[in-house]
Parts: C-alpha cells; sequence; structure tokens
C-alpha cells in the first residue's frame, strides 16, 4: 500500500504542474505572490538605465502601457512596464514602435501601487524578463515606418467640409525633426492606421506662414469601438522652398508649432 502512495505522489504533482501551464492565459508560475518572476523580481538594484527598444506583444503580458505592451531593449532585454514615474504620462503605445526609454528595475512589493506586477499570466515559462519602472519613455518612430507626406487642399470650402465629416480626436500633437507625431483617437474596428491622411491648407497670417493641418480617416469602418492611436506625418515638403519658420495648427487643438 504504501508503494502505491509513493507512485500516485509524482502522478499528482505533474497533473497539478500540467494544469497551471494548460489553458492560453491562466494565472501559473509566473505570478508574483508565487516569488518568481523575470530579472525584476524581488531584490538586485534600481540604476536608472537609458536605452532604445521596440514595442512587443507579449501574449497574456500585463502592463501599464496596455495589454501585452513590454519593450523589447536594443540589448535584448524584455521590459515589463509594471510602473511610470508621476512625472511621465502614460503613452499610449504600438507592437513596433520605436522608443527610447529610461527604466529602474522592480526591486519588491510596492504596497499595491504595482497592479500591472502584481498580476502577470503568460503561457510560455520559458520567458526570460525583467519587470521595470519606466521614468522616460519616447517615441522615436511609429509603426507607419517612413511618414507619409502632408496633402495640400487648395480651396478652403473642400477643406471646410472634410473638417464638418471629421471624427477623429487629436489628443497631441508634437514635431520632432521633420516629422508631425499625432496621438489620435478614432471610432473603428481595429488600429490599423493606413487609412488615416493628413490634409492641410494655407491660411491667411502676416506674421509667419501658417499651414492648417488635420488627420482624416479615408475609409471610415463601420465599427463603434474607440481606438487610440500614434500616427506620424512629413512635412519637409511644407518647407521645401521656405526660407524660415512656418506655423503648424493642427484641428482639435489649442497649440501652434513652430517648424
Amino acid at each position: 500500500m504504501k508503494k502505491a502512495i509513493l507512485i500516485m505522489k509524482p502522478m499528482v504533482l505533474l497533473a497539478m504542474i500540467f494544469s497551471l501551464t494548460l489553458g492560453s492565459c491562466k494565472k501559473g508560475w509566473f505570478d508574483e505572490e508565487n516569488g518568481h518572476g523575470g530579472g525584476g523580481g524581488n531584490g538586485g538594484g534600481n540604476e536608472a538605465v537609458t536605452t532604445t527598444g521596440v514595442v512587443e506583444r507579449v501574449q497574456c503580458g500585463v502592463s501599464v502601457f496596455g495589454s501585452e505592451m513590454w519593450i523589447r531593449t536594443s540589448s535584448g532585454i524584455l521590459l515589463q512596464p509594471c510602473m511610470v514615474s508621476s512625472l511621465i504620462p502614460m503613452k499610449p503605445l504600438q507592437e513596433g514602435d520605436k522608443v527610447e526609454v529610461v527604466y529602474r528595475k522592480y526591486t519588491g512589493n510596492m504596497l499595491m501601487l504595482d497592479p500591472a506586477c502584481s498580476k502577470l499570466y503568460i503561457p510560455n515559462n520559458n520567458i526570460v524578463y525583467t519587470k521595470a519602472i519606466i521614468d522616460f519613455i519616447k517615441i522615436q518612430t511609429t509603426t507607419n515606418g517612413s511618414c507619409p507626406e502632408v496633402t495640400i487642399i487648395n480651396t478652403k470650402p473642400e477643406y471646410d467640409k472634410l473638417k464638418n465629416t471629421n471624427n477623429i480626436s487629436v489628443k497631441s500633437a508634437r514635431i520632432e525633426g521633420s516629422s508631425l507625431l499625432l496621438e489620435i483617437t478614432y471610432g473603428g474596428c481595429n488600429n490599423n492606421t493606413e487609412s488615416i491622411k493628413l490634409v492641410g491648407q494655407a491660411t491667411e497670417r502676416s506674421d509667419l506662414l501658417t499651414y492648417q493641418v488635420m488627420a482624416i480617416n479615408e475609409k471610415p469602418q463601420g465599427c463603434k469601438a474607440l481606438i487610440t492611436a500614434n500616427v506620424c506625418f512629413d512635412l519637409s515638403m511644407l518647407k521645401a522652398t521656405i526660407d524660415g519658420y512656418i506655423r503648424i495648427h493642427v484641428e482639435g487643438t489649442n497649440q501652434d508649432l513652430i517648424f
């Protein structure tokens, strides 16, 4: 009888391990409360590291930047963004975005201030990762690759018609180099931004050449989901023949950008 019990114990143990790994997003081996995790688990240093990387989608991986949005650094380290510094906003990221990031290792229980690190659902127990506190992050290049150019509209009625029927909201706008980077929200079915275009209209401003510009969706979708995305546009053609600065006013914002 004792021999039979000894044989059963390994069988029960194997069954328990199998049950932890069964299913696509089951809670299991990598949960924080089980004392496991990547290089950013309990202990370790918290010296700030400045690096570049690419946003990578990790199936079922929790992140403060949205479900599954992790960062693969240029040195190959996979970061799970657990927390962000109070000094930076929570910026939406897309798979494939190239980013500059400053991070520190997460070094233990942060008294419930780390909801993204307190739970983790990963089906693959072989993933090696580092839990990280993000002190700074900036998108260098969006998933669009090379930014498309602006389409200039020469007639004000045509521009105004697009403006009155447009369903895209601009949350933020900034210029980096010769690119205009927009964070937008729109109604649709997915975050495919290939149909998002930028149109511009020159305006009468005596102090500085000014363009009004707006993002439009050339192929609006019937779905009503609210999508947030980052898109970029090349402003080089607007300045090709201008010796000096131009002003860019993005519809939907209260700011003028000098380029």
